[in-house]
């Protein structure tokens, strides 16, 4: 390749990375292309509920290996989010006895 069409190229790559980056996505498994955000929404529409799943259903982690730390630390942070806390108890009105 020459110098021309490296540059071009570099150039392309560049535009696009800024263009992705641009609308706040990233990428969490470059091997299979899997954004972070397709990755959420696999957790939260799709009840992706373990990192074997997110492997199966979009091949997180099959090539390389590097992003499944950062896979399970993602699953982990939705997880925790969509877990429902417990609502705190209500305060005894003056004169109330608790059962």
């Amino acid at each position: 390749m020459d110098v021309r069409k490296q540059a071009l190229a570099g150039f392309a790559l560049t535009i696009v990375l800024i263009r992705f980056y641009d609308c706040g996505a990233m990428y969490l498994c470059v091997c299979k292309a899997v954004s972070e955000r397709t990755a959420r929404r696999a957790i939260r529409e799709q009840g992706v509920v373990s990192l074997r799943e997110l492997t199966r259903t979009h091949g997180i982690g099959t090539c390389c290996g590097k992003c499944v730390p950062a896979a399970r630390a993602l699953l982990e942070e939705e997880l925790a989010a969509s877990t429902p806390l417990a609502a705190p108890p209500l305060p005894l009105s003056a004169g109330a006895v608790a059962v």
